[in-house]
């Protein structure tokens, strides 16, 4: 059986920041973890047992935490079947309005 989870490594120093100016490069490799480092979270939440019975939940640079007011906001609407309305709040305003 598989669990669900919501998972961001932090910034990974991959190839998506190539066409940066090589100064930033140099700077970049003391900010950015590998993606060695990034995998970590997501190897963590895939083989754990500790995490056995529990889903759903979001997991930021290695830790569990709160998901964004927004994102409950989402899912109290979703599961509320009010999804189509939470959707509307969130559109961006017409050029008519």
């Amino acid at each position: 059986m598989s669990t669900p989870y919501a998972v961001h490594p932090g910034m990974i120093g991959t190839e998506v920041w190539r066409t940066l100016p090589r100064p930033l490069h140099w700077l970049l490799k003391f900010l950015l973890k590998i993606p060695k480092e990034g995998a970590k979270v997501i190897l963590h939440c895939a083989t754990t047992n500790q995490l056995t019975g529990e889903s759903g939940l979001y997991y930021e640079n290695d830790k569990q935490i709160k998901p964004s007011t927004v994102a409950e906001f989402m899912n109290s609407q979703h599961s509320s079947g009010n999804l189509a309305k939470a959707a509307q709040l969130n559109k961006a305003p017409s050029i008519n309005s």
